[in-house]
C-alpha cells in the first residue's frame, strides 16, 4: 500500500495522471467509508493500464462506463496555458522581446518546411523558442484570466463537435455507470447499447442555429445526409469545458455527463470522435473553402466500433471492423474500397465509400482540397518524429477546377483521380478516403 501511496502523491503532482480512476483508488485508502472497494478499483486500475491506447471498440467491455487516468479539465487548463503564450497574452516585456526574437530569426526560414528541417537548418530556432517560453512561464499567473475560460466563437468562427447520448439511452448509461462504481464488476457494460434516435451529434460553437438551418434545408443535398440529422446545437461553452469532453473519447474516459443549458446535467458525452467528416457542418457555417486533413485506408477504424457498439448494428460484422484482426485484412478492404451493395445501414450512412450520400463520401466531394496523410502507418509512441514529418510532406488532392492559393515555398505532392486505382497487392487504392470515388 505504500508504494501505491507513494505513485498516487506523484501523480497528483502531475495534475493531469489524476484523473478519476486515480483519485478513487485514493479515496479507498484515506476513506474507511470505501475501504472495501480498494481491491475491486486497483483490478479496474490495472485493467484500464491494459487498455489505455489501444481503442478497441469490441473487446473492451467497460469502453463506456471505466474511469480513466487523465484529468481532462487540468489538461484542458495546459493546453489553455498554451494558447496564452502563442498569443503573448499578459506577457511581460522580456517574454515579448524574446518570442519576437525566435519570430524575426526563423520565420523567415520556415515556409515549405516542418520544424525537424528548421531546426536542422538553424538550431538557435530551438534554443530561441526554449528561451521564450522560459520567459514567458516564469511569471505566468494561473488565475482565471486565461483563454481557456472564454466562450468559443468569441475572437473567431470555431466549431467544435462530440457525440451525445440523450433520452432514455442516456439515462440508462446513467444507471449502467453509477452501477459500475458501486462493484466495479467486469461483467457491467458489455451490453450497452443506445436507442438509434438518442445518438446524436453536438457542437459547440456560435451561430449554431444559422448552422443547422442551413445543414437541415432540403435544398441543401447534405441535409439527406444521416450526420446532418443527428445534429445538436451545444451553445457557446466556455473552451474549459469543451475541451474537458471533447478529447475524453472511451478507451481514455468513461461518458461524460454534461450540462448544455444552465446547472443540470442532462446530456452525456461520449467523445469527438463523432466528427471525423465535418465538411457539411464547414460549409453551412459559410466556410468558402474547406480543406480536409484525412488519412489513407478510410475512416478510423475505432469510431466505427464505437458506432457499432452504440448502436448494436448486425451490418458489417465485426470480423469487418477490427482493427486487430490478423490475416483476413477483411476490415481494411471493405473500410477501402466500400460497398456497392449496402445502400441503407447505418454503417454505410455514415462511412461507406461506395454511397455517395454517405457522410465520408459527402465530405470528401464537398471538400476543395484534401491533404492525404499517411499517419495510421505509424506507431505514435515509437515513430511519432516520422509520423509529423510525413503528415506535414502528405500529397494533397485538390478539387478539380479548384482554386487554392498555395505558400510560394511549398512544393506539395499533387494527387488526382487518376492515382485512385487498386494497388493489386493492397486490393485498394493506396489514396482511399481521400480522394472520392466516381
Amino acid at each position: 500500500v505504500s508504494d501505491i501511496k507513494s505513485a498516487i502523491e506523484k501523480l497528483h503532482e502531475s495534475k493531469i495522471f489524476y484523473g478519476p480512476a486515480i483519485h478513487s483508488l485514493e479515496m479507498s485508502i484515506v476513506d474507511p467509508r470505501q475501504v472495501l472497494l480498494f481491491s475491486a478499483r486497483l483490478k479496474a486500475l490495472k485493467e484500464t493500464l491494459t487498455v489505455l491506447g489501444k481503442f478497441d471498440a469490441k473487446n473492451d467491455a467497460q469502453l463506456f462506463v471505466r474511469e480513466g487516468l487523465i484529468d481532462f479539465q487540468a489538461l484542458a487548463r495546459t493546453m489553455g496555458a498554451l494558447g496564452d503564450f502563442l498569443s503573448l497574452r499578459n506577457a511581460s516585456a522580456d517574454a515579448v522581446k524574446s518570442f519576437q526574437s525566435f519570430m524575426n530569426t526563423c520565420s523567415a526560414i520556415s515556409p515549405g518546411r516542418n520544424w525537424f528541417e528548421i531546426t536542422k537548418l538553424n538550431p538557435s530556432c530551438e534554443t530561441m523558442l526554449d528561451e521564450a517560453f522560459n520567459r514567458y512561464f516564469a511569471t505566468y499567473p494561473w488565475n482565471n484570466d486565461s483563454r481557456i475560460y472564454e466562450t468559443i466563437g468569441a475572437h473567431h468562427m470555431a466549431i467544435v463537435a462530440t457525440a451525445v447520448v440523450d433520452g432514455a439511452s442516456r439515462d440508462r448509461l446513467r444507471q449502467l455507470r453509477q452501477k459500475y462504481l458501486t462493484t466495479y464488476s467486469p461483467a457491467i457494460g458489455s451490453d450497452y447499447h443506445v436507442d438509434d434516435a438518442d445518438l446524436r451529434f453536438g457542437y459547440w460553437g456560435k451561430n449554431l442555429d444559422k448552422i443547422q438551418a442551413n445543414l437541415q434545408d432540403p435544398r441543401n443535398p447534405m441535409s439527406a445526409l444521416d450526420k446532418s440529422q443527428r445534429f445538436m446545437s451545444l451553445g457557446q461553452a466556455t473552451w474549459l469545458q469543451i475541451l474537458s469532453l471533447s478529447p475524453a473519447e472511451p478507451g481514455l474516459a468513461s461518458a461524460q455527463e454534461f450540462s448544455s443549458v444552465g446547472l443540470k446535467q442532462d446530456l452525456i458525452s461520449v467523445g469527438g470522435w463523432a466528427d471525423l467528416h465535418p465538411i457539411p457542418v464547414l460549409k453551412a457555417a459559410g466556410c468558402e473553402k474547406v480543406i480536409y486533413v484525412q488519412r489513407r485506408t478510410g475512416d478510423a477504424m475505432f469510431s466505427e466500433g464505437v458506432v457499432k457498439r452504440l448502436l448494436n448494428f448486425s451490418k458489417p460484422d465485426w470480423a469487418h471492423l477490427d482493427p486487430y484482426e490478423q490475416g483476413t485484412h477483411l476490415s481494411e478492404t471493405l473500410n477501402n474500397n466500400g460497398d456497392p451493395t449496402d445502400m441503407t445501414s447505418t454503417w454505410s450512412k455514415l462511412y461507406n465509400l461506395r454511397n455517395p450520400m454517405s457522410s465520408y463520401a459527402a465530405s470528401l466531394k464537398a471538400a476543395d482540397a484534401v491533404i492525404c496523410t499517411d499517419w495510421n502507418a505509424y506507431d505514435s509512441e515509437m515513430q511519432f518524429n516520422d509520423l509529423i514529418e510525413n503528415s506535414y510532406g502528405a500529397p494533397i488532392f485538390e478539387a478539380p477546377g479548384g482554386s487554392m492559393v498555395r505558400n510560394p515555398g511549398a512544393q506539395p505532392t499533387m494527387i488526382t483521380e487518376k492515382d485512385n486505382v487498386v494497388d493489386p497487392k493492397l486490393g485498394y487504392s493506396p489514396y482511399a478516403g481521400c480522394i472520392p470515388l466516381q
